[in-house]
């Protein structure tokens, strides 16, 4: 199987300095803040409506952000448990990333925690909600199989992600979005923790 995550509260532990970030941006643009427990019950789409930010700014304030969480990036951690879980899916699995963040971002923290290697490729995504195109444009650059790929998420858009490009989708609920709402968009699987992914894709080869 090909197995595409996610980076951002689904290999990266990053939601509170993201958290931090995301309402100083906020209350610089003028836009509508929340708490973090709020945050985690709306998902991207609908926290960005709220927000009152028009559409236009966010990939500016995306770029920003990117340019703030790279000076984080020695003080991030990957979730507990989590690179045992991606050392083993390797041996049997291609394993991949398409991500908001940055390439960079996302390369230095894998090789700061010796994860760099397990993976075969990382894309970036500079629209928030063009994940679905990008993971049809990695299956057609890699010649990936759609029913032999799945993509790992935290995110109801990464669920969404996964419906678009017609493959199979997993929602983990130990990063930015509350199990609550990602079990209401009908994801593939379901991941309460890092060692369900080894339930999961135990019998796929």
């Amino acid at each position: 199987m090909n197995l595409i995550f996610d980076f951002d509260g689904t290999i990266c532990d990053n939601f509170d300095i993201v958290y931090i970030l995301a309402t100083e941006l906020l209350q610089k643009e003028g836009g509508v803040t929340i708490s973090a427990n709020e945050a985690r019950g709306k998902g991207t789409k609908k926290l960005i409506s709220e927000s009152r930010i028009p559409k236009y700014k966010i990939p500016k304030l995306l770029l920003t952000a990117r340019k703030r969480i790279a000076h984080e990036i020695p003080n991030l951690k990957p979730f507990k448990t989590l690179p045992t879980v991606i050392k083993e899916l390797s041996k049997k699995h291609k394993l991949g990333i398409i991500t908001s963040n940055s390439e960079e971002n996302v390369t230095i923290f894998l090789k700061n925690h010796k994860l760099l290697q397990y993976f075969s490729f990382i894309r970036s995504e500079i629209d928030l909600f063009g994940k679905g195109k990008k993971l049809k444009k990695v299956i057609f650059k890699y010649n990936l199989k759609p029913e032999e790929t799945i993509y790992i998420g935290d995110e109801t858009r990464d669920i969404e992600a996964a419906k678009y490009a017609d493959t199979k989708s997993v929602a983990v609920t130990w990063g930015y979005e509350s199990e609550k709402l990602l079990k209401g968009q009908n994801s593939d699987y379901i991941a309460e923790k890092p060692q369900d992914l080894l339930k999961i894709f135990k019998f796929s080869s």
